[in-house]
């Protein structure tokens, strides 16, 4: 393909591919919730889109327009704010049971996959697993945020670098750091998170729990994925949890605690109904919730809370 011909056709791409495609956009979640089961699909089809669009470059080819458009949100960490979850005690429980098991294993590791829509809280319901006293029996500790694109190297190097705690794979080669994190694994039992997974490709999981395979037997791997064949590539198919959307009632307690965090509720009763009448819209997704709730926290005006519910 010539490069005018080339350049026409990343053009039409481009034009094609909506503000939608930045991972995850609360306002068009809203508008399209009440698709039902359509809404998966369409999810991981703009995901896949979106790192297309990566791969092309459009970002570079519509300027200072695609940049603000289109930008990779930060990693997931296992340290946040979060005072209160609502509505997920049942699904940690469950999670957890899962840790407890031991199955029998060649690798001496199982996955567990968290599946969801984006935004439903499946790196929160993670968070929550990786962080509660259960964890602290496993003697070494990895999370990594994965994402769309699938670094094998960077990704081995962030496994190692997140169990030592430091920056241990330095300057050293992808054999080097497969070596060195095969040697600190040796004989100890593991979890680690691999959150927002979107990888396909067996070879590349293959590839990447090879040093996984001398941990001790009840090592776990925890995968958060939008994608239930991502689970059911990486093994996971007797240990997957279909997070679900969250009812109305909790979906409400996040956005109130988000949107009233600092004025007593009681003196706003417009902007509650306003507010419930939002949180309605949301299709139970909290971070759906959490974001609109965080546009509306400083605005006191009702035509301010009527633009985002009719928006």
């Amino acid at each position: 393909m010539g490069a005018e011909a080339e350049e026409a056709s990343t053009s039409k791409v481009s034009r094609f591919i909506p503000s939608f495609c930045t991972c995850f956009n609360p306002t068009h979640v809203v508008r399209n919730v009440k698709m039902g089961p359509k809404i998966g699909e369409i999810t991981s089809r703009l995901q896949d889109i979106s790192a297309r669009k990566a791969g092309l470059g459009l970002e570079k080819l519509r300027g200072a327009a695609a940049t603000s458009a289109w930008q990779r949100p930060p990693p997931t960490t296992p340290i946040a704010y979060e005072p209160d979850v609502y509505g997920r005690d049942e699904d940690k429980t469950l999670v957890l049971d899962l840790l407890r098991k031991v199955e029998p294993n060649e690798n001496n590791v199982s996955v567990i996959s968290i599946v969801g829509l984006g935004g439903v809280g499946k790196t929160t319901l993670a968070r929550l697993v990786y962080n509660d006293d259960l964890a602290k029996n496993f003697e070494l500790k990895a999370w990594v945020c994965v994402t769309d694109v699938f670094d094998l190297e960077n990704i081995t190097k962030a496994i190692l670098n997140s169990v030592l705690n430091s920056d241990a794979s330095g300057s050293l080669d992808f054999q080097q750091v497969q070596r060195k994190l095969t040697d600190t694994l040796a004989g100890k039992t593991l979890l680690l998170i691999l959150d927002d997974v979107w990888n396909e490709n067996y070879c590349n999981w293959d590839r990447l729990r090879a040093p996984l395979s001398v941990v001790a037997k009840g090592s776990k791997v925890i995968v958060t994925t939008c994608n239930k064949n991502v689970a059911l590539m990486m093994g996971a198919a007797k240990n997957v949890h279909e997070l679900n959307h969250l009812s109305e009632d909790d979906c409400w307690s996040v956005f109130e605690k988000h949107a009233f965090e600092h004025r007593n509720i009681n003196d706003h009763p417009n902007l509650e109904s306003i507010g419930r009448k939002i949180v309605a819209k949301c299709g139970g997704l909290p971070l759906v919730a959490k974001e609109l709730a965080g546009r509306l926290r400083s605005k006191q005006r009702e035509a301010e809370w009527e633009s985002v519910l009719n928006s």
